[in-house]
């Protein structure tokens, strides 16, 4: 006899593959009755908020989640900025280890992915993970003297007068 998170795993994997699912098939499948099959379709619906009832006939798997809820979003602020420190730290992460270490489900990760590559501050390496560019460059304002008089800085005629921001990244130490 199956446990009832056996059932519920096994129900949304189903759910997943076939993107939707008669009540009248979950009850035949894994030989419910009316409670234990509302019982199902609560948890499925609680823990997955891209699923949703099909007039009264079963469930229906969509790719996005409906409206966000504040404690979503709030999560998703915290992951972001997590992978964001990490990324800085390490420099390239593997979308596997966002997965299994840092616990992101895949609709999660995509959006982290999504966010962070369209602020430009990592590109996608391969399909494999996340790669660092650094800060996106914002000019500074110019320096004025007190006095109202400006300075200016001519550089050696050797040196390059603009250097590519990120062709010129610091080295990081190793701690092998």
């Amino acid at each position: 006899m199956m446990t009832f998170k056996e059932v519920l795993a096994q129900a949304v994997a189903w759910l997943q593959q076939d993107k939707r699912v008669s009540y009248r098939a979950l009850k035949r499948q894994f030989a419910l009755d009316d409670a234990a099959l509302e019982d199902l379709q609560d948890a499925i619906l609680y823990t997955n908020p891209q699923v949703s009832h099909d007039a009264g006939r079963g469930l229906i798997w969509t790719q996005a989640a409906p409206a966000v809820t504040a404690e979503v979003a709030g999560r998703f602020d915290a992951v972001l900025a997590a992978v964001t420190a990490l990324l800085r730290c390490e420099g390239r992460v593997t979308y596997r280890f966002l997965r299994l270490a840092c616990g992101l489900d895949a609709a999660l990760l995509e959006a982290v992915c999504r966010e962070l590559t369209f602020k430009q501050v990592a590109h996608d390496a391969h399909g494999e993970g996340l790669v660092w560019t650094g800060e996106p460059y914002a000019a500074l304002p110019p320096y004025h003297q007190p006095s109202g008089r400006r300075h200016s800085l001519s550089l050696p005629a050797s040196l390059p007068q603009s250097l590519p921001h990120s062709r010129y990244k610091t080295p990081r130490p190793r701690w092998d």
